[in-house]
């Protein structure tokens, strides 16, 4: 999926939606927002949902891209490791660029006002350690959003 990018005030609100459940997520995404809407250059945005990680790499974006935010919910204990990487239809371990381990239940987000640039595009996949390959079972991955611009 290419970069399709809306109105900052429609992303946002499909952003706030997706953070509700957490009460300091959502403050942290209203202070980002303010970043980006007073200071950011208002930049066109994309909300990418994310299921819950697995051994099939999703694809948040198939084209360069700018990462602006990271919020993901894991569900269980069991220890996870979301892995981001710069690449347009699959998973690469060469090219992670974000990684954030959560191995207790509840939400962890990464915020970038400024934004990563990435290449060729966005991919995310769950995995069992930092550095292996090993994927998360079924329901140990986390689910989230991504927040991206051009």
């Amino acid at each position: 999926m290419a970069f399709s990018g809306s109105d900052p005030i429609l992303a946002k609100r499909r952003f706030f939606h997706a953070v509700a459940l957490d009460a300091a997520m959502y403050n942290l995404s209203i202070a980002f927002f303010s970043w980006l809407n007073q200071q950011g250059g208002k930049p066109d945005l994309q909300v990418v949902e994310l299921s819950e990680g697995n051994d099939t790499a999703q694809v948040i974006c198939g084209a360069g891209c700018t990462l602006r935010a990271l919020v993901l919910n894991k569900p269980t204990t069991t220890a996870g490791y979301a892995k981001f990487s710069n690449h347009a239809t699959d998973f690469s371990a060469a090219a992670v660029m974000a990684l954030i381990g959560q191995n207790v239940v509840g939400t962890a987000g990464l915020f970038y006002p400024k934004g990563v640039t990435l290449s060729t595009g966005l991919t995310y996949e769950s995995h069992t350690t930092p550095d292996g390959t090993t994927t998360s079972a079924a329901g140990d991955g986390a689910t989230g959003v991504a927040l991206i611009s051009a």
